[in-house]
């Protein structure tokens, strides 16, 4: 095999490996009714799951940008994917909810390894980061989104058991550790390239950060991910609520919102080249507040307009994601800090995620909608002045 074609393996690998990773965490959004049933509690205690996930994934991101440089990609990937997969199991094989909370917090870490060692390892061959390849990776994400909500959650709606949600990604996220282990009999460069590289400490990591623009990305990324977390984890809880009593499957309508990813991936790398990313961010934000605005003042009490507006509002903060957690990054790869700008872009989004997720718990047991929409609306007006002004700044 030559390196083009290990180029291509390692691609494919590395995209297939990641949409079956983040399987291994969204499963637990089509879960959360059944869950919640199975325990005896309320959806808004459930939502602790997704909250102290986004907290432990964001706190070891922080950590694991600093780590994933100093060690082989292939063996962090192939471990973690041994780990998030067996803690999968052992979710669908538990009834309590402390047990059950326990072994989704480890996951939650283990998953926190993936995206910085899979931006590393895409760095290592030309091939493998072209844009077809962050095409594809971007792609994935929706595809295996809708497998969980949709195929999964619409085969499983009338089975009064969450455990399945979790037996099944589990098993076919284990099917991968091998081949990652096994990764450097077939690209062997690979180890070779990463030990050569530039390993930073603590405090010069930080020094680049400061320097390099990467504090103002985090301000935005918190902001994103108070908007795009609650969208993705309390999706299918709110289109539930609003479709109740109607015919419609809310699992079936609620993939909607991961299939958007779809064409803003198409769209992503033509707007990336022809607008400058402080401007694009601008018009990005500025949309989402527009939409949200037109939520709160035609809405007349009826929640049937965010049926309509949950999908450009969803494409414009999937474009938003995809320009924070994979292309900026990688615009560093060259110092070799793709890995760890990743993994605190990735780190920061999850906390405002889990600020998001908290808050719109409690709000949406009240049957709130508008209270939602206000959150998202609040965010993305602030991140707009941050990107205007660091725009204006750049100007002068």
């Amino acid at each position: 095999m030559n390196k083009h074609k290990r180029g291509v393996y390692l691609a494919v690998l590395c995209v297939l490996t990641y949409g079956t990773v983040y399987l291994c965490r969204i499963n637990i959004s089509a879960a959360v009714d059944k869950m919640a049933d199975g325990f005896g509690t309320s959806v808004a205690a459930v939502g602790i799951f997704g909250s102290l996930q986004s907290l432990i994934y964001a706190s070891g991101q922080f950590v694991n940008g600093y780590f994933i440089n100093r060690r082989r990609s292939r063996i962090i990937i192939g471990m973690a994917a041994l780990g998030s997969g067996l803690m999968n199991l052992l979710m669908s094989l538990v009834d309590g909810f402390i047990p059950a909370l326990i072994f989704w917090c480890i996951n939650a870490y283990l998953q926190s390894l993936f995206w910085g060692a899979i931006i590393r390892t895409l760095s290592t061959y030309p091939e493998s980061k072209s844009s077809r390849t962050l095409m594809w990776l971007i792609l994935i994400i929706p595809i295996f989104t809708i497998i969980s909500w949709s195929v999964i959650g619409g085969a499983l709606d009338k089975v009064n058991d969450w455990h399945p949600y979790f037996r099944i990604p589990g098993i076919i996220l284990l099917l991968f550790v091998p081949l990652w282990l096994s990764l450097h009999k077939v690209c062997p460069e690979a180890d070779a390239l990463q030990a050569e590289q530039e390993k930073r400490s603590f405090k010069e990591m930080f020094r680049y950060y400061r320097d390099n623009g990467v504090i103002r990305h985090c301000l935005v990324s918190l902001l994103h991910g108070a908007v795009h977390g609650g969208i993705f984890f309390w999706a299918p809880v709110l289109i539930s609520r609003i479709l109740t009593g109607t015919d419609l499957s809310p699992y079936l309508i609620a993939a909607i919102i991961p299939f958007i990813k779809i064409p803003s991936s198409l769209v992503l790398p033509i707007i990336t080249g022809k607008h400058d990313y402080r401007r694009l961010l601008q018009l990005l934000f500025g949309g989402i507040a527009v939409l949200c605005g037109l939520s709160l003042l035609f809405s007349n009490g009826s929640n049937l307009l965010f049926l309509v507006l949950i999908v450009p509002l969803t494409f414009l903060s999937n474009l938003i994601g995809s320009v924070m957690s994979l292309y900026v990054p990688l615009e560093y790869s060259d110092d070799n800090m793709g890995a760890p700008v990743a993994g605190v872009l990735d780190a920061v989004i999850y906390i405002g995620s889990s600020i998001s997720t908290y808050l719109l718990g409690s709000i949406i047991s009240s049957n709130d909608l508008n209270g939602a929409v206000l959150v998202w609306l609040a965010a993305a007006v602030v991140a707009f002045i941050v990107e205007f002004s660091a725009g204006r700044s750049a100007a002068k």
